[in-house]
């Protein structure tokens, strides 16, 4: 349970944070003089875009594994559980409310950098 409930919670925000490091890195190695034609940006923000926003995913169907099984515990149930019940059922809540937000990240980062041009200097 403790597995779901700490890759509910951090998972989302884990793969926007791989995808953003990765993504920024690629920009750099893509546009540099150097390295003009080396690598295809597009291709690798969209192979890494697919993967962070399938781990999104995971992590949001992780959070509501977690909520769901600790929702009807002994006692009072949920959040007002005693610890640890109540703690997996209050972090795999918070897991359950940002995972779409960094979702919705993850695939707009992505659709930006297929979206717009490549290596303009502004």
């Amino acid at each position: 349970m403790r597995g779901l409930q700490w890759f509910g919670l951090l998972g989302a925000p884990f793969a926007w944070a791989v995808q953003h490091v990765l993504g920024y890195w690629l920009t750099e190695v893509g546009c540099d003089r150097g390295g003009v034609g080396s690598v295809s940006v597009d291709t690798w923000t969209a192979v890494i875009t697919a993967v962070a926003a399938i781990l999104a995913l995971l992590a949001e169907l992780a959070a509501i594994s977690a909520f769901r099984a600790t929702r009807a515990a002994r006692g009072v149930g949920g959040t007002d559980e005693d610890p640890p019940q109540g703690r997996v059922n209050f972090l795999a809540t918070i897991g359950i409310a940002i995972a779409p937000l960094f979702l919705f990240i993850i695939v707009m980062s992505g659709v930006g950098v297929l979206v717009l041009q490549d290596c303009h200097q502004g």
